[in-house]
């Protein structure tokens, strides 16, 4: 299905939704397309043409032997080494979006891999054509292989690094365990990427094979509802917002796929969300209180902030300890758990007790 609201389209953005419902941008599973040639045109507003006017080779396809939760069709950017950067298909329909405190920006997109060892540079990218505002979530080159990437540069202060070490300098890889951090690892399929946008912060996840279930065999929320990787970070969107949605190579990539492997786009979706109803220790504002809640928490540790969804009874305006303390006690809760200041406390799991040692010790190091 295409589609995009021009009803609701304006000059500087859309208009927040007053019932609290979702304003769907861009809405694409690749249904409607006739053939290869339709997906190309962009005469009617609702293509994904080239943006450089050359075959890149993308093509409709259906070939559950490559992708094995393959839904209908799906376009497959098929490229080679020599295409460079800019080499992409872009959404042909007009929008200009930014995230507000009234609702947030969403990107959803389901990603295919066939699992070979090429040299693998695919993206799904939102943007601003400023240039600004540059989000990529994908599969990125790596030693030995491809893996699990996300990228945001060109925002406010720069590019958002969040671990040192991580690899390619602006290129962060998704925090995934040992036996599941690479497309040869986890095999062929489609994998769901998100990034929720918020004015000062974005949160991006990674569903291996889209299925909604935490995926590590070594967790003890195996099968259990989740996504397989997830990170916030403090970047501030400028007011440029996004106009620009795009798949296949990387901006400032040399190339894209070598070697005969392939990646496909499906389900890519666009939308304004209402910011979640207040989860009493949810920081990062995903809808649940977890691990992403205590990054949040110690990036900001020490700064005259007030974390959202933070402990109404605590007033000093500084994060400190006490909103550490707080999510702990919330820990697990999400959107239907107790409201602010009820008393609930759930049982803290494994992975609760190890990053609870690890917080301490931060706290330690911040307060020396």
């Amino acid at each position: 299905m295409k589609r995009i609201l021009f009803a609701l389209m304006l000059v500087v953005g859309y208009l927040p939704s007053a019932y609290g419902e979702d304003v769907i941008i861009v809405n694409e599973d690749f249904e409607s397309y006739t053939d290869s040639a339709d997906l190309l045109d962009a005469s009617d507003g609702d293509g994904w043409p080239s943006s450089t006017g050359v075959d890149n080779f993308t093509m409709l396809t259906t070939r559950s032997d490559i992708y094995p939760n393959i839904q209908g069709q799906a376009a497959e950017f098929q490229g080679a080494v020599g295409f460079g950067a800019g080499s992409v298909n872009v959404w042909s329909g007009s929008f200009q979006v930014n995230p507000s405190e009234a609702q947030y920006v969403e990107l959803t997109a389901d990603i295919g891999d066939d699992a070979s060892d090429a040299n693998k540079k695919n993206t799904v990218g939102l943007r601003s054509n400023s240039p600004a505002n540059l989000i990529e979530l994908g599969v990125w080159n790596g030693t030995p292989g491809p893996y699990y990437a996300f990228r945001l540069v060109l925002f406010a202060g720069g590019s958002e690094i969040p671990t040192p070490g991580d690899e390619n300098s602006s290129w962060a890889v998704f925090p995934l365990p040992d036996s599941l951090n690479s497309p040869t690892e986890v095999g062929p399929g489609f994998h769901r990427y998100k990034a929720l946008i918020r004015p000062d912060s974005i949160t991006v996840s990674l569903d291996l094979y889209a299925d909604g279930l935490i995926n590590d065999t070594n967790s003890p929320n195996f099968n259990m509802p989740g996504v397989d990787a997830e990170r916030t970070l403090a970047v501030t969107t400028l007011p440029a917002g996004f106009d620009n949605l795009r798949f296949g190579i990387p901006s400032a990539s040399g190339s894209s796929i070598g070697g005969g492997g392939f990646n496909a786009y499906d389900n890519i979706i666009l939308k304004l969300v209402d910011p979640p109803s207040g989860v009493a220790g949810d920081y990062n504002g995903n809808g649940v209180v977890d691990a992403a809640d205590y990054t949040y928490w110690r990036d900001r540790l020490d700064q005259n902030v007030t974390l959202p969804n933070t402990d109404p009874n605590d007033m000093d305006d500084m994060v400190t300890q006490n909103e550490y303390n707080f999510w702990v006690s919330r820990f697990g809760a999400t959107s239907g758990s107790a409201s602010f200041g009820a008393g609930a406390v759930p049982e803290p799991a494994t992975t609760l007790l190890a990053i609870v040692g690890i917080g301490a010790l931060a706290f330690r190091r911040q307060s020396r």
